[in-house]
Parts: structure tokens; C-alpha cells; sequence
């Protein structure tokens, strides 16, 4: 709570009467997975409140990543980034201003779409990882899961259903869903040294997730 209110007197003290809603989200058992986000919504596209922000010395940890946009690009950038909005929904905490993502309506039709390209584009760089001398998979796949789980939660919304909070339930619920046996790769994510046997089976787990999205 204290990190919290630091950072919300943080941004409105640079923002101001700009600020327009503040937010942070992300899915709290990837927490410590990935950066913590945050969003802003401002009315202005004044850059001097993006140096201003960028020049001040932060009083919370160096992994808080910003998006900000103003109010009227985000509704308008629903159908491009529909996996971002879908989480933003799911697992928001509004600390200033007025809760602008209540407004937001997603269509399936564009989630689908950024669903199956985030997840082969990912794929792809994996791959092209590995081309690189004395590649360190754990690394690769501590990385990259938090980035393939928020794709594949959309696997809940194309069979309206909820997703569970905890990470291992809705890996299992994602198995049922897809009917594709996801037992070693709930275990692999777990492990402190990720062998190239379990890389393989990490990629080819993925694999026939995406060809279940593509099929919906």
C-alpha cells in the first residue's frame, strides 16, 4: 500500500489536473515474473510532462513499466491491442481518477487475431533464440512465459469461461479447454534449471496451443 500511494503522488504531482486515471494491473501470480504496469491516462500529449517524468528520480523499485495514452487514443486502440485491454479489465487496480476501461468493449474478433500472433511471433523469437552460442533456456522460458500466459488467458474468453486466479488451476483449466496435455508444462515453468528436453517440450506445448487458437 505504501509503494501504491507513492506512486500516485509521483505521477500527479508531474501530471496534474492532465492525469485523467491512473491504474496499475497485471496478474498477481506472474508478479514476480514480469515488471509491474502501469497505466496512465492523460488529456494532453505534451511531451515536456513525458521529460519532466522521465528526468525525476523514482521512489519505487525500477521495474514499474508505464503505458500512458490519452483518453481518446485508448478507445480508440481497443481493436490493436485487445489482449493488453483484456487484462487491463481483468485484473486492474484504478488509484486516481475515473475507471475509463469500464467503457471499453473487446471483440472477439480482434482478440483472436492478436491472440494467435502474439503466440507465433513469440515462437518465432524463440526459435531465433537459440541460434545464439551458449543459449541459457531457463532464462528463455522465465522470459517468455509471462508474455504467452496473457495470450493464452484469451482461451477462456473464446469459450466464455473464467479464468481461475491461481496459475496452476488455469493451466489446468486450460488443458480441459483444450484438450491438450499441459501436465509437464505446468511443471517445467516451476523449475529452477530448465534442461533442453524440457525447452522441447515447453515449445511444442505452445505449439499446439496455437494451432487451437487458430482453429476457434
Amino acid at each position: 500500500m505504501q509503494h501504491i500511494e507513492k506512486l500516485k503522488t509521483f505521477i500527479h504531482d508531474i501530471y496534474g489536473h492532465h492525469l485523467v486515471s491512473l491504474y496499475t494491473y497485471g496478474r498477481q501470480p506472474l508478479r514476480d515474473m514480469s515488471p509491474q504496469y502501469v497505466l496512465l491516462i492523460v488529456d494532453t500529449n505534451d511531451i515536456n510532462l513525458l521529460k519532466r517524468h522521465g528526468s525525476k528520480k523514482k521512489p519505487f523499485n525500477s521495474t514499474v513499466q508505464f503505458y500512458i495514452f490519452t483518453e481518446k487514443e485508448l478507445l480508440n486502440a481497443v481493436d490493436v491491442f485487445p489482449i493488453e485491454f483484456l487484462e487491463m479489465q481483468h485484473n486492474k487496480q484504478l488509484i486516481y481518477g475515473s475507471d475509463v476501461l469500464a467503457n471499453i468493449t473487446i471483440q472477439t474478433t480482434h482478440l483472436r487475431h492478436e491472440c494467435e500472433y502474439t503466440l507465433r511471433s513469440n515462437i518465432l523469437k524463440l526459435r531465433s533464440a537459440l541460434l545464439a552460442p551458449k543459449t541459457n533456456v531457463t532464462q528463455l522460458v522465465k522470459e517468455s512465459f509471462p508474455i504467452f500466459f496473457s495470450s493464452l488467458l484469451c482461451i477462456f474468453t473464446f469459450h466464455n469461461e473464467t479464468s481461475p486466479d491461481d496459475t496452476d488451476a488455469c493451466i489446468d483449466a486450460l488443458s480441459k479447454l483444450t484438450g491438450i496435455s499441459m501436465t509437464s508444462f505446468k511443471e517445467i515453468i516451476k523449475k529452477p534449471k530448465i534442461t533442453d528436453a524440457d525447452f522441447q517440450v515447453y515449445m511444442d506445448t505452445l505449439s499446439q496451443l496455437t494451432f487451437h487458437v487458430n482453429e476457434l
